[in-house]
């Protein structure tokens, strides 16, 4: 999978928060940090904060 298009201010972080949710629409239902960060082509630290976010809103489950 490749980075989301560049965009800026908030639009941005939604695009890149709906590819990580793509991964989960398209793979495994259980994935990795370092694994979806390769796919969506971002950094890890970027990735783990919009995952915080999205367990945070109720969107995502943090599997412990």
């Amino acid at each position: 999978m490749t980075a989301p298009p560049k965009r800026s201010g908030g639009s941005q972080t939604v695009a890149r928060a709906f590819a990580v949710l793509n991964c989960f629409t398209t793979g495994p239902s259980t994935l990795g940090l370092s694994e979806i960060s390769r796919r969506v082509g971002l950094s890890t630290s970027i990735v783990y904060r919009l995952l915080r976010s999205l367990v945070d809103a109720g969107v995502l489950e943090q599997d412990e």
